[in-house]
């Protein structure tokens, strides 16, 4: 038996900029292109969300990871000896997922001549619900 958190909880900041480009002819600069670029940054630092619960810690199928397990056995049939060694790694492959969610978000690089200034910012929250390995974003 062992003690888990409902759902795991990850805080994020979204920054929208706005990027102003000059458009040099001549050695002059004739106008400036405006565009506009989001950036996303995440907290790694996992958050238990929700009362934990007590379950059965079932070491043949993690949810992420290897198990190993070995039992010995007296001559009546029963268990007289249970190892096992778990290699979980359902936390990374949480980070992992959310990272690719963010990654698709995509940034824009600024060059060396551009101004970027902050429009605004905003935070959300990132859920991970083991139980349902689904991913929820939700505004804070």
């Amino acid at each position: 038996m062992v003690t888990v958190p409902q759902k795991v909880g990850f805080l994020a900041t979204e920054s929208r900029y706005l990027v102003e480009n000059p458009v040099v002819k001549d050695g002059q600069v004739t106008s400036i292109t405006k565009t506009y670029t989001n950036e996303t940054t995440i907290d790694k630092t996992p958050i238990s969300l929700g009362a934990s619960q007590l379950v059965n810690l079932d070491i043949k199928r993690p949810l992420s990871g290897t198990a190993e397990t070995s039992m010995e056995l007296s001559t009546a049939q029963y268990p007289t000896k249970l190892s096992s060694k778990v290699d979980d790694k359902t936390f990374e492959q949480a980070i992992a997922a959310v990272e690719k969610l963010i990654e698709k978000q995509g940034t824009q690089t600024v060059s060396g001549n551009a101004s970027k200034s902050l429009i605004s910012t905003r935070s959300y929250m990132i859920i991970y619900d083991p139980s349902t390995q689904r991913i929820d974003r939700v505004d804070l």
